[in-house]
């Protein structure tokens, strides 16, 4: 079997510049490349090997209704306690060791944070 990778996650969002702004300020991605296409924005922000697709489209509604997360696994929650991130969620302790936490970004949209022992 050939090795599979993730190539990026993607989703939908309200503001493009207000979600690069929290990945790039509070995660430490980096904008890759920004292209427009058939009426969508979309950017791609990367961080090592990982890379996450934005794209705004105005297809979102005012309320928001779209259930999406993503996770990502860290060494350290002190970036949440050194700037002003919400906390929708957490820190919640697994039985396997792992500990959680759900973050807003600043569009509103709903971010995992995971920590191994």
């Amino acid at each position: 079997m050939k090795m599979l990778n993730i190539h990026h996650v993607g989703f939908e969002v309200r503001s493009l510049e207000l979600t690069r702004f929290f990945f790039e300020k509070y995660l430490g991605f980096r904008t890759e490349q920004y292209l427009e296409l058939e009426g969508e924005k979309i950017v791609f922000l990367v961080h090592d090997q990982f890379r996450i697709e934005l794209i705004e489209n105005g297809m979102i509604d005012e309320k928001g209704s779209y259930e999406t997360h993503i996770c990502f696994e860290t060494d350290c929650f002190q970036i949440l306690n050194e700037n002003d991130v919400s906390i929708l969620e957490g820190p919640i302790r697994l039985e396997n060791g792992w500990t959680i936490v759900f973050v807003e970004g600043n569009n509103g949209e709903r971010i995992e944070l995971l920590k191994r022992i």
